[in-house]
């Protein structure tokens, strides 16, 4: 297998991964509120969340 089958290859599985990242996002948002605004904006972040993680609050520094 050459290096460009083994590239488009991984390729492949992450953008499956990808798309399906994406409708498990979207169904979650869809079945949580019926606003078709917020719905899209709640499925962006928890796209964004299943790709990179959910971000760290950082402690606030006391004085």
């Amino acid at each position: 297998m050459g290096l460009r089958s083994e590239a488009s290859s991984l390729q492949a599985g992450l953008t499956q991964r990808l798309v399906a990242l994406a409708a498990k996002a979207d169904e979650l948002a869809r079945s949580r509120t019926g606003d078709e605004k917020r719905a899209t904006e709640l499925a962006c972040l928890l796209e964004f969340w299943l790709i990179h993680g959910k971000p760290r609050r950082e402690p606030k520094e006391k004085d």
